[in-house]
């Protein structure tokens, strides 16, 4: 069986949908992923030996290239359609341009989450129309945790028969971080974003009521100016340390952090954890449904919206090793459960259902 993927996941350089369907595509046994070669500053398409063009290095404005690069690949993903050399095609983001050249193929989608639904300060008028559009034609969707699919089937007039939960999934080998720390101080770990939903603010001044000489630090883009007015406003200007770091490095990080605070207030799964899970790093994390579909019990939760709650859990864990050696060791057991050759395997099972 031939699956044909398109473009719209591989216009961000780095991020969780693009590695979703490398690793699809890397783990499958019975499907042939086939992505064409796409113009891309993606860094992981080389993993899979998809050919990257990059033609525009003179053009220095990122969302010029960008734009750019968006008309060429969709022109080629529609060559790839009209050619009609697949039997399953698997879009990866929400852009419906392609509804009128699959030629009856059936069409399976992903749904990582329904956030700017769920959230109203997000405008999510023109993310609800196309996503509309897609599922009005689609045979098959795959929700990535129960929530999602909850989620799903709470905003849009699907029949619940074509959806199907398939956990995302890691290598579950332990990573070994024997090398030096890469503080000599103890420190809590936050990852990635800081969009709204990410509760950072709030995880802020929960981390100011952190007690003992304990450091945070903040992997990603650098703080904004209201974010660096709050850190000031909280006396927290010698404790945040903020970096952007490569893949080696973040591992380096999980294996010698006290632990991975995750505080959002609605994710649609949690890769973050299963990451954290595999250097050996313990996680605090916010109590909401998908976050204890994947950790159960193997995590300390605290409620996302109670700033007083946050810093209480995050003492008690600081202040209690043998309450943090308890979940990491629970947590190895638990990521057995999230593997990537399950999602392959799984996500195979609903090809071939077609």
């Amino acid at each position: 069986m031939k699956v044909l993927f398109d473009y719209q996941g591989f216009i961000q350089r780095v991020g969780g949908v693009s590695r979703y369907h490398v690793e699809l595509i890397r783990h499958f046994t019975r499907v042939e992923g086939i992505l064409p070669p796409l113009f891309s500053e993606n860094l992981y398409l080389s993993e899979i030996g998809v050919r990257r063009l990059n033609p525009f290095p003179q053009i220095h404005l990122p969302f010029l290239r960008k734009n750019a690069y968006k008309v060429m690949d969709q022109l080629i993903s529609l060559y790839f359609l009209e050619r009609g050399d697949y039997d399953i095609f698997h879009p990866t983001y929400l852009n419906p341009y392609y509804l009128r050249h699959v030629k009856g193929k059936p069409v399976v989608v992903t749904i990582h989450d329904l956030i700017q639904e769920k959230m109203e300060r997000f405008d999510s008028r023109k993310i609800r129309r196309r996503r509309k559009k897609v599922l009005k034609k689609v045979d098959a969707v795959i929700a990535i945790s129960e929530q999602t699919k909850r989620d799903l089937l709470h905003f849009y007039d699907l029949d619940e028969k074509k959806v199907t939960v398939v956990y995302h999934g890691i290598d579950p080998t332990p990573v070994a971080c024997d090398g030096p720390a890469p503080y000599t101080f103890p420190y809590l770990l936050y990852i990635g974003t800081r969009a709204y939903h990410k509760n950072f603010k709030a995880f802020l001044r929960a981390f100011a009521q952190v007690q003992g000489d304990i450091r945070l630090v903040c992997t990603g883009f650098p703080f904004q100016a209201e974010e660096l007015s709050l850190i000031r406003q909280l006396g927290l200007e010698g404790r945040i340390i903020q970096q952007f770091v490569s893949d080696e490095e973040l591992t380096r990080l999980l294996g010698h952090a006290l632990a991975f605070v995750f505080p959002s207030l609605m994710e649609g799964f949690g890769l973050p954890i299963l990451e954290a899970w595999r250097c050996g790093c313990p996680c605090i994390i916010s109590d909401i449904p998908c976050f204890r579909e994947v950790a159960d019990d193997a995590a300390l939760y605290f409620c996302p919206e109670s700033v007083d709650d946050m810093a209480a859990v995050m003492n008690r864990a600081i202040e209690d090793a043998p309450l943090l050696r308890g979940v990491k060791e629970k947590a190895a057991r638990r990521l057995e459960l999230f593997t990537l050759d399950k999602t392959a395997r799984e996500t195979e099972e609903v090809y071939f259902s077609l």
